[in-house]
């Protein structure tokens, strides 16, 4: 009835706004009082004690301590402990790239044969190149943690790591953008084949 939900708001918004606190036990003690103070304005209003305090309970959940839950918020993380020694390794490399070739006229070797003709030259070798990019690395081993958090203003604040939550992923290989060399290698290729 209107009276019991004026007397419910009158009296419970002071009485939850005395309660401080996101913990759990501050969001029950607000639910408890929320409750109460709808049974006794359902029981005012003329209706029964219980069905006032459950609905203010969960009327109360639903808009007073939604904002809460919506400011805590639990994630997974990951991080990274590195281990072993630094290496080297490859960073990248660029496609191979032809700058030589040596042909045999096969007319020469072979004037009456008519797949040679045909043929007429064939590669014998190919010299190639390409440049390669070295540098260092660092092995990671990687954990996955749950952390908790509340949001407030859209800033992160309070972030709590739960160690409990420690879950093992692998390990990680990135270049750490030191002592970096270019060097350029060769191949020959022989009959476009063998050796590339």
């Amino acid at each position: 009835s209107f009276l019991g939900s004026f007397v419910g708001h009158v009296v419970g918004g002071p009485m939850k706004a005395m309660i401080k606190g996101k913990d759990a036990a501050a969001v029950a003690a607000r639910t408890v009082s929320a409750a109460i103070v709808g049974g006794v304005s359902a029981v005012a209003g003329g209706g029964k004690f219980a069905n006032g305090a459950i609905s203010a309970a969960f009327v109360h959940l639903f808009n007073a301590e939604s904002d809460w839950h919506g400011k805590a918020r639990s994630r997974h993380i990951e991080k990274r402990t590195p281990i072993g020694e630094l290496f080297e390794g490859q960073y990248s490399a660029t496609e191979w790239t032809t700058y030589n070739a040596s042909n045999v006229d096969v007319t020469d070797l072979f004037p009456a044969k008519k797949w040679a003709q045909a043929a007429k030259y064939l590669t014998f070798t190919t010299d190639q190149a390409r440049t390669v990019r070295y540098g260092e690395y660092q092995r990671y081993e990687v954990h996955q943690y749950r952390t908790v958090y509340d949001l407030e203003n859209g800033n992160v604040v309070n972030e709590q790591i739960l160690y409990g939550s420690k879950r093992y992923i692998g390990e990680q290989l990135d270049p750490t953008e030191n002592n970096i060399r270019n060097e350029i290698e060769y191949r020959t290729c022989y009959f476009g084949v063998v050796g590339c």
